[in-house]
């Protein structure tokens, strides 16, 4: 590995001579949505939805931000109603039998990811926080494989390093671990006295951010943490307002998903 830039924190606590790749930097270059054939304001996808399900009784205000929106983008007719572009962009949200999706919470922000089956195509709605604070939902007509990719990049699923809590317990009060993800770059709370090595490291590497992915035809939801550049916790509730941080790599995790959305598939075929 000559020349590559090495995880000398990681290897150090490891030991016995193996080298590890410095993985800074590459999850949060990981697209939050990957590039779209159509990108429109929160507010106007709302609208767009409430349009396609309510029809004429939507009652809504043809000369507003949302339907302005909606018309430029060719998907609303200057009489306010859907056009054959509108109608085709939802018609797999329409006959869908399956939804799958993920919400995101990081910094007092919250964002989600869903995704409409009907046989083996997907729309997939990814929202993201955009350059000025706006949230801006990036749509895709897909492949219900494909959707699978979009989820991966809007997760930022990407290499990490996960390494055990060794001997030391963590275990934490859940709602500290909840002020950690809500915090603001530089107003983090401060690391508690008995966490570990690797709880201390992630708490100083950046942002944390709580993802759940969610299918509610199972009733079933699969929580994470991402915390910066060096990995994922699995949040564990141990007892009452206590949660302990069991650490899970990138690849255990991808298991975890793919398992989640082949048993949805399976019960909603």
């Amino acid at each position: 590995m000559t020349g590559t830039p090495l995880d000398l924190a990681a290897m150090e606590r490891i030991g016995h001579g193996v080298q590890l790749e410095l993985l800074t930097g590459v999850g949060a270059s990981q697209p939050v949505a990957p590039p779209s054939e159509l990108t429109m304001s929160a507010a106007a996808w709302e609208q767009l939805a409430t349009l396609r399900t309510r029809g004429v009784f939507a009652r809504v205000d043809s000369g507003s931000a949302q339907m302005v929106e909606l018309r430029e983008l060719g998907l609303v007719s200057a009489s306010g109603g859907m056009t054959p572009e509108g109608e085709s962009l939802l018609a797999v949200r329409s006959r869908a039998k399956t939804l799958f999706g993920a919400t995101a919470d990081t910094g007092g922000r919250h964002t989600t990811f869903n995704s409409w089956y009907s046989g083996g195509d997907a729309l997939v709605a990814a929202q993201r926080i955009d350059d000025a604070g706006v949230p801006v939902v990036s749509l895709h007509r897909t492949t219900r494989s494909a959707s699978l990719g979009l989820l991966t990049s809007w997760l930022r699923l990407g290499p990490a390093w996960s390494l055990d809590h060794g001997n030391e317990v963590d275990e934490h009060d859940a709602d500290l671990i909840q002020r950690r993800v809500d915090a603001v770059h530089g107003q983090e709370p401060a690391v508690p006295d008995d966490a570990s090595w690797v709880t201390r490291r992630a708490w100083a590497a950046g942002e944390w951010t709580r993802y759940a992915v969610v299918s509610p035809a199972l009733a079933k939801k699969a929580e994470q943490i991402r915390t910066g550049d060096v990995g994922w916790f699995r949040p564990e509730p141990t007892s009452v307002g206590r949660v302990r941080l069991v650490p899970i790599n990138s690849v255990r995790l991808m298991y975890n998903i793919l398992e989640l959305f082949q048993d949805t598939v399976r019960l909603t075929r």
